[in-house]
């Protein structure tokens, strides 16, 4: 039977084939800070590692890899009409069937990294944070970001969310609906 460390050891070395150097850099980055946020939190510090090594597992994979997933993955029609967030559903089925990852939580948190969800528990907080502030992103207001994901974080997604919305408008890219709802919710968490 395989070990933690055997199965980090291959992730990585999976990770580190199909990713850019700088994204593969960025992953192991994500992960270390998504442990960190896990600790501070009292959260499960190896789950949220996990899930940052392989939140971004999905992203440049060609086409006949992704082909074999694509029956367990379905995508709305908003989704289609976005290809950024494709490699989060795509990332979670490369976790789950390739990596045979079965823990629901971190499943969830790889799926949620790009939207997040209404829904979202403290780990799938933690991993969308860690991928906003880990220590290769720079940008206005990431300091910030970084301060309140250590105190709260439902605070730290709300301004993470509106810092997301901010940059695709800027980009002129197309918001993801659901983005609009999970912004409402934790607007509301923080505000009760």
């Amino acid at each position: 039977m395989p070990t933690k460390n055997s199965i980090n050891t291959e992730i990585k070395a999976f990770l580190k084939r199909s990713l850019p150097r700088e994204k593969y850099l960025h992953v192991l980055r994500v992960s270390k800070t998504a442990a960190g946020l896990a600790r501070r939190h009292r959260l499960p510090e190896k789950k949220a590692k996990l899930a940052g090594l392989l939140h971004d597992a999905g992203k440049n994979m060609k086409a006949a890899e992704v082909a074999p997933l694509l029956r367990y993955i379905s995508y709305s029609d908003e989704e289609k009409n976005i290809p950024a967030l494709w490699h989060a559903k795509a990332g979670e089925e490369v976790a789950r069937r390739v990596f045979k990852v079965k823990d629901p939580s971190v499943l969830k948190a790889i799926r949620n990294h790009v939207t997040g969800s209404p829904q979202m528990d403290g780990l799938s907080k933690a991993v969308f944070l860690a991928d906003k502030i880990e220590p290769g992103r720079s940008y206005k207001g990431v300091a910030e970001l970084r301060a309140i994901s250590r105190e709260d974080l439902d605070a730290a997604m709300v301004l993470a969310l509106a810092n997301n919305f901010t940059y695709i408008a800027r980009k002129g890219k197309k918001l993801h609906p659901l983005s609009v709802k999970v912004l409402e919710s934790f607007v509301k968490k923080c505000s009760s």
